[in-house]
């Protein structure tokens, strides 16, 4: 760690070194506007509790959750080909947190497919209208709106809202909390899926999953876990349910002494899968909030 903290140092203060401008970096970072070596220069960067995954290109190693005074960043580090290379900062993409709140005293969300009792609850992410697959333009249900969540002491709470009515049935509306900003389907992540199988019932179920294939809780239909509206879906899932168990800690976290205990710094990833067909539409790379201070 001090050897890498040592490099970027070195790779700063450098004013002759340039990182390969060629090609232009693309997916997270295509819209940065950030010039990554001067905004990184007077600050304290932190590379303890951040991940690396190649990039693109073997000269390209993206970092996420480097921590850069207090703010948590995603960043292109690089070096040009050749004898004497610096590894330094090449673009650089802030990530967006977002805190769950907790329910007030005396404010309840019941599972019934009526959504007044989520009023002043201000969505985690919002998705533009009509950016569903183009074979499903047309096809209710396939369009994500926004993604809200709440929490109690016992309960996290989650409504997919669409933009072209629905839900749709034989269609799988997916809230996953993910470890990493770029790389999917990592052990660890957890999925929780709510669908029904059936088109001709009202059978809606849920499913807390992760992507080792284990399961966590089953929610079937009746259960007061899952219901459909107009125009929404909502569930609700037993926290206990979504932490790491004490006994299978997860080695990406802690941060700063504490014990990774689940759903804190885990990003929100919501996308819709129609059984008959491929993902309709997902949250873009920016509107995936990460969670922090869940457990304050």
């Amino acid at each position: 760690m001090r050897k890498m903290l040592l490099v970027l140092a070195v790779a700063l203060a450098s004013s002759t070194a340039i990182a390969d401008p060629t090609p232009v970096p693309g997916g997270p970072f295509a819209d940065s506007q950030i010039d990554a070596k001067t905004y990184l220069l007077d600050k304290t960067v932190d590379f303890s509790v951040a991940r690396a995954l190649p990039y693109r290109f073997p000269y390209w190693v993206a970092f996420e959750n480097v921590i850069a005074d207090n703010e948590r960043l995603l960043v292109l580090m690089g070096w040009k080909a050749g004898k004497g290379a610096k590894f330094e900062p090449v673009a650089i993409t802030p990530l967006t947190a977002v805190q769950i709140p907790r329910l007030a005293d005396g404010q309840m969300i019941v599972i019934d497919g009526y959504d007044s009792d989520w009023a002043g609850i201000s969505p985690v992410a919002e998705d533009a209208a009509g950016d569903d697959r183009p074979e499903y333009q047309n096809v209710g249900g396939t369009d994500i709106k926004s993604v809200t969540l709440a929490r109690d002491a016992t309960y996290l709470y989650g409504r997919v809202a669409l933009h072209d009515g629905g839900p749709r049935a034989r269609t799988m509306y997916i809230v996953e909390l993910m470890q990493y900003f770029l790389q999917l389907h990592t052990p660890g992540d957890l999925l929780i899926n709510c669908n029904n199988p059936d088109p001709g019932l009202g059978n809606w179920q849920c499913t807390v999953g992760d992507r080792t294939g284990a399961v966590r809780g089953q929610y079937p239909p009746g259960s007061g876990h899952v219901a459909k509206g107009s125009g929404f879906l909502e569930w609700k899932i037993p926290i206990s349910v979504l932490e790491n168990p004490t006994s299978q800690p997860f080695q990406m976290f802690p941060v700063n002494n504490k014990q990774d205990r689940g759903i804190e710094n885990r990003f929100v990833r919501t996308y819709i899968h129609p059984l008959d067909g491929q993902v309709s539409d997902e949250l873009e790379w920016f509107k995936r909030p990460l969670i922090v201070n869940f457990w304050n």
